[in-house]
Order: structure tokens, then sequence, then C-alpha cells
């Protein structure tokens, strides 16, 4: 029998049937249709235009399939959809206009994981009742329309992994529902709103665009488990898990147009004429006085936190640069070493090993290479360990006496190989990322109970990640 000729039908389920082919044009004669669930198959072709005949359908559901082409414009046709799920097939071109004026649109729109492309129309505020929508992973550009500000029934939007510009509109302040939003892996920039912290938010990813300025510390900012601000280099601030650099208010702001360096020569000379009065080497062995001066900038960056700013960006582009000076090693009482989102090459020094009281290291944002030193395992004061987004190779080392450790973050390198099981016994770890890497390997089965106060976990885009064991 026909499928077409079922028509006292009110709900077809097909999904996960391993149906191939094209999507029947007769279903389009089941004019009683309340719900059509054909996800999960392997359907290709296109959308069949026949669909937009069933005007009592309440949900459309074709995902994880093969289909291909554009949505066609007459699924505007469907006026009581109140639920519309395209998302994990191969559609392209521009959404049509037609979508977002579907007048019952209510509970969710899902078109992530396609190929859609152009701009985000502004007709995407007609969606007034919508709870969830989801464009995720598509080839979207272009600036976010205010208009989303409209769509005040939001409480999940999900935009990440396209190339979306601009700042974030200041109307999605009115989205007083809003539980999660998602702007991750896009081309975003400009200030993260303050009025982020008065939102009630259970989960709020900003990460991988080109934010700048002070991150806020109300609301969900204070949660490190409930945000994400990774791979923005021009942010500082916010609360201290985040190991971002201080927010500087720039010596011209503070002094009239004085140089910077009015303000930090004197601290130099102070630091310099201490270290040479108290040096035990004989003078033709001493350091260079400008390898000194060196190493007190560096010595500066590392006990304040400060890093190199973008708001120092008038000084001397010689500061940031260079390599991580073997010499710290000698600082016996050193607990923190902040150097990141600079412009550091060349490796990490081994000799770092022996900083026994050591509790934070965070070089990322930098150019190194190399591989993290074994002596890193000898550490165990160690507790935040940042080297993401570097030129970092080999094998991880295996850091499994670590106890204290609670920040672990190793993403964006070149990382091979397979996890150290020591890692995943680190019961005290928080957060733990390691994508972007080319790590392989299985997940252990029990990691809940291993790592019972991990926040945050992260193998994404590994070129083999590391896999599930059964």
């Amino acid at each position: 029998m026909e499928i077409g000729n079922l028509l006292g039908l009110t709900v077809l389920v097909l999904q996960e049937s391993l149906f191939t082919g094209s999507i029947p044009s007769s279903i389009g004669r089941l004019q009683n249709l309340s719900a059509l669930l054909l996800g999960k198959n392997k359907f290709s072709g296109p959308i069949s235009s026949s669909l937009s005949n069933i005007t009592s359908l309440i949900t459309l559901s074709l995902d994880n399939n093969r289909l291909q082409g554009n949505i066609p414009a007459n699924l505007g046709k469907l006026r009581n959809l109140q639920e519309l799920d395209l998302s994990y097939n191969n559609l392209r071109g521009v959404i049509p206009d037609q979508v977002f004026t579907l007048p019952s649109l209510s509970i969710s729109l899902d078109l992530s994981e396609n190929s859609f492309s152009g701009p985000l129309p502004r007709q995407v505020g007609k969606l007034k009742h919508i709870g969830k929508l989801f464009l995720m992973n598509n080839k979207l550009t272009g600036k976010i329309p205010s208009e989303l500000g409209d769509c005040e029934s939001l409480e999940y939007l999900v935009l990440s992994g396209n190339h979306l510009e601009g700042t974030i509109p200041v109307s999605f302040s009115n989205l007083k529902g809003l539980l999660g939003l998602d702007l991750s892996r896009n081309n975003l920039s400009g200030q993260i709103p303050n009025y982020m912290g008065e939102l009630f938010f259970q989960s709020l990813n900003l990460s991988y665009n080109d934010f700048e300025g002070v991150v806020p510390k109300e609301g969900v900012f204070r949660n490190v488990s409930a945000f994400s601000v990774i791979e923005n280099n021009k942010l500082c601030g916010g609360i201290s898990e985040l190991l971002l650099p201080v927010c500087i208010i720039s010596a011209s702001k503070k002094h009239g147009n004085s140089s910077p360096l009015k303000v930090i020569i004197p601290c130099l000379v102070s630091m310099l004429k201490v270290g040479v009065a108290c040096s035990s080497d004989l003078p033709k062995e001493r350091m260079d006085i400008k390898d000194v001066i060196r190493e007190l900038i560096t010595a500066k960056e590392v006990f304040l936190g400060v890093g190199i700013h973008r708001e120092r960006h008038n000084e001397t582009e010689a500061e940031g640069e260079g390599k991580i000076p073997a010499s710290l090693s000698a600082c016996s009482q050193l607990r923190r070493i902040l150097l990141h989102n600079n412009k550091l090459v060349g490796k990490i020094s081994l000799e770092l090993g022996d900083l026994s009281k050591l509790s934070t290291f965070a070089t990322n944002g930098n150019d190194l290479s190399g591989e993290i030193p074994a002596s890193f395992g000898n550490l165990s004061s160690l507790q935040y360990l940042s080297v993401s987004r570097n030129r970092l190779e080999g094998s991880l080392p295996d850091l499994g006496c670590l106890r204290n450790l609670i920040f672990l973050t190793v993403g964006a390198n070149k990382f091979t190989g397979i996890v150290p099981p020591s890692l995943y016994n680190l019961s005290s770890l928080e957060i733990f990322t390691m994508e972007v890497n080319r790590l392989h390997g299985s997940l252990p089965p029990d990691l809940g109970r291993t790592l019972p106060n991990l926040q945050s976990f992260s193998v994404a885009n590994n070129v083999t990640p590391p896999k599930l064991a059964s």
C-alpha cells in the first residue's frame, strides 16, 4: 500500500528505521497529520514541497538524514507548525524568510549542522513565541540582528560555529527568560555587555571570538563552570579562575599624557639595585646588564600577574617576546607564573619543575614549542596549569602525582598519543580540556567516579578523538 493512501493517519513516526531514497511526495496527501517524524534515517534528495500541503502539522522532524538543497519557501504555509527540526542534513542556501514568520512556531526551530549561508534575516524577530532556536554549525554571516531581542520567549539560543561578526546586540537585554546562550566560534567583537550578568543564565558560551575588555563578575560570571570565554585574547579581569590578565588603566589616563615607562621604570630600578647588590657572583661572571633588565621585566610580569595587555600596545614590542627564562627556577618561593597572551617562543624549561611551591603556571596564548617537561609531574603544589594555544607537541606527561590540580587546559596544541590514564584519576580536577590536538584512545567508563568534581571537560576536535570505552 502506498503511504499516501493512509488518509486517516494523524501521527506518522518512522524514526531510526534505515529508510533510504527520497521522502515520498505522496505523504503530502495526509491532510490529517499532526506529527511527521522521519529523523535518523538515510533519506536523501530535496525536501519535498508537497509537505507544505499538510497544513495540520504541529511537529515536523526530518533531522539526521542526507537531505540536500534549499528549504522550500512554501513550508511557510504550515501555519499550525509548533516544532521544526531539519538539523544534521546537507541543506544549503539562504534560510527563507517564510520559516521565521511561521506564526505558531513556539517549541523549537532547529536548523543546525547544515550549510546554510548568508545573513540571519531580521524576520527572525517575528518568532515571538519560540522557546528554542538552534542554528549552530552553519555558514551564516553578517551581524546578529537586533530583532532577535524581540523573541522574548526564548530559553535557549545557539548560534555557535558560524561566521557572525559585530557586537552582541543591546536588545538581548530583553531576553529575561534566556537560560542558555551559545555564541562561540564566530567572529564577534566588542565588549561583553554588563547586562549579561543580570540575566539568569544557566550556561553561557562566548568562547573562540574576538571580545575585548573587562569580563563581568556578576550573575553567571561568578561560576566558572557555567560560562566560557576562552580564546578571546583581548579580555581581562573576571574571576580569578579564568587566569586572565589584570585589567590595566593606562598610565596616560592616570597621569595625563605621561609615558607608561615613567610608572614602570622606578619599579625596575629598585629591583635592579637589589638584584645587583645581592649578587654573589664574581663581576666577570655576572649577567650582562641588558639581560638583567630583560629578566627583571619578565619577573615583574610574573609576580604581578599582569601579562602584556592590549592597553599597553604603545610600549616597545620587545616586551612580552623572547623565551621563558630558565633562571626563574632559582626563585624557590615563586608561587604563580602568569605569562599568558604574549609572544613567547622556545621551550618550557625543564628546571621549572623544581619550583616546589608553584601553584599556578599559565602560558596559554603564546608560541611555545616542545613538550611539557616531565619534571612538571613533581610540582606537588600545582593547582592551575594552562598551556593551551601554543605549538606544544609530543605526549602529555604523567601528572598523576599532582593531587591538588584543579585546572588543566592543554587545548589547541599538537599533542599526540594516548592521554595518560593517571590524568583521569586526579580527583580534584574541575576544569579539564584537551580540545584541538591529535590525541586518541578511550575515555574510561568510570570517568564520573574518578573525577567527581569535574565541571568542564572537552576533547573536541582531536584528529582521532578519544572514544568512550564500552
